[in-house]
């Protein structure tokens, strides 16, 4: 059966804004090449935002499925686009300014043309990337919030990227609890379910049947986007277990990796 996952990138609500956190770019372009491609079959118009190396790898997706890119920027069915370039244009001392955001993207759009009359348009962005990359919090969330503003005004979902480890230190919820209200679903960033290894490694540090972590998950906050199990118990172990989630997470990191690497066998 499909997951739900599956079907957030297959078929996104029209104003859907999605978001990965992601360490490799592996992921990334599975995933996000993924929702790009499921909405040319479905003759959606695409748009992306990225810089000169996700651009290239999301063309490689493409093309590897069969889609002629070459032939779709011609007839104006896909659009690509700088990160770096199209942020700078409606950028003003350090944050972003709405009508110059309205004009550049909206004119951007208005070139894209979805192969049939009832296909809408899927955007890849990760110009919040690079600002939470420089450490600009503010102007990310507020560039996210622009983007839900002008999703509100048009048939268009979007695919954001931001380069963050869910195992690492920063993802926990004073660092994206604001990013998390402005998105609608958290792609998984792994590459494959992380429940299980976070289930095993709590096991492994504190002992069988010594934390509910299901309880735990019971006070994520409601004005989240949906994510996956996994990276709800990352933040929820962050929050409510400050002095084992470092131990607990580096030793999920091994056994996941090591489940990826041997899918059959989960190392205990």
């Amino acid at each position: 059966m499909m997951s739900l996952w599956d079907r957030v990138l297959e078929r996104p609500e029209p104003d859907g804004h999605l978001v990965q956190f992601y360490d490799s770019d592996g992921s990334l372009g599975q995933s996000a090449g993924r929702f790009l491609f499921r909405g040319f079959a479905q003759s959606d118009g695409l748009m992306v935002i990225a810089d000169a190396w996700h651009r290239e790898l999301l063309r490689d997706y493409l093309e590897d499925m069969r889609v002629d890119t070459v032939s779709a920027e011609e007839r104006g069915q896909l659009l690509f686009l700088d990160a770096r370039r199209t942020l700078d244009s409606f950028m003003r001392h350090g944050q972003p300014v709405w009508t110059l955001f309205k004009a550049a993207i909206g004119n951007s759009m208005a070139l894209v043309r979805p192969r049939a009359e009832t296909g809408g348009l899927r955007a890849y962005g990760e110009m919040v990337g690079l600002l939470w990359d420089a450490g600009q919090y503010m102007a990310a969330v507020r560039l996210e919030q622009y983007w839900n503003k002008l999703l509100g005004d048009a048939s268009v979902s979007l695919f954001c990227g931001y380069r963050l480890d869910v195992l690492g230190p920063q993802f926990q919820t004073s660092q994206v609890d604001a990013l998390l209200c402005q998105h609608t679903h958290v792609v998984p960033g792994t590459g494959s379910n992380l429940e299980p290894s976070i289930r095993h490694a709590v096991e492994d540090i504190l002992g069988r049947g010594a934390l509910d972590l299901d309880n735990l998950l019971e006070d994520q906050h409601r004005s989240w986007a949906v994510m996956p199990r996994g990276e709800a118990l990352v933040l929820a172990l962050r929050k409510e277990l400050p002095t084992h989630a470092d131990e607990i997470l580096a030793r999920a990191r091994l056994i996941h990796h090591a489940a990826r690497q041997r899918p059959s066998v989960l190392v205990m």
